[in-house]
């Protein structure tokens, strides 16, 4: 027989920026100029039993995506488990869309820490530092710990 244990940290998007289309929140070059950022409202620490975590994180995406070709934009998205990666998308190339990340990993007994990290394009030539970079927001990371 299996037991349950779970945490459902929700609506969460990118910290401290401005707002933008229709209220929500948007990151500028002004503010981003590469890398990867933690999504600091994602950090959830967790005590876990020995067994297996299912991460389950979703939400929503968008950036003005005004060009095709070498200067398209993309934004990707990674789940860090006690700062390892566990689980990425490729870059997502659309100007609207859904981030979908499923994985279970293998958890010791103890406190572990699981965030989701994002990354966008870098600016362009054409691109300045205070246009609208990304979008993104009502995130939700679902953590269930199985065990025994």
């Amino acid at each position: 027989q299996a037991f349950w244990l779970y945490n459902l940290p929700a609506d969460f998007e990118i910290d401290d920026v401005g707002s933008g289309v229709g209220g929500a929140t948007h990151v500028t070059y002004d503010d981003y100029a590469g890398g990867w950022k933690t999504v600091s409202s994602s950090i959830q620490t967790i005590a876990l039993k020995e067994g297996m975590l299912q991460i389950d994180v979703g939400g929503w995406f968008t950036f003005p995506q005004a060009v095709a070709g070498p200067n398209q934009k993309w934004i990707r998205f990674q789940v860090l488990l006690d700062n390892s990666v566990v689980a990425r998308t490729g870059r997502m190339y659309a100007e609207f869309g859904n981030v979908s990340l499923n994985t279970s990993v293998p958890v010791a007994g103890g406190l572990h820490t699981a965030s989701l990290q994002w990354q966008f394009s870098p600016p362009t030539k054409t691109t300045t530092s205070s246009d609208d970079a990304a979008f993104f927001g009502g995130c939700q990371m679902l953590l269930i710990n199985r065990y025994r």
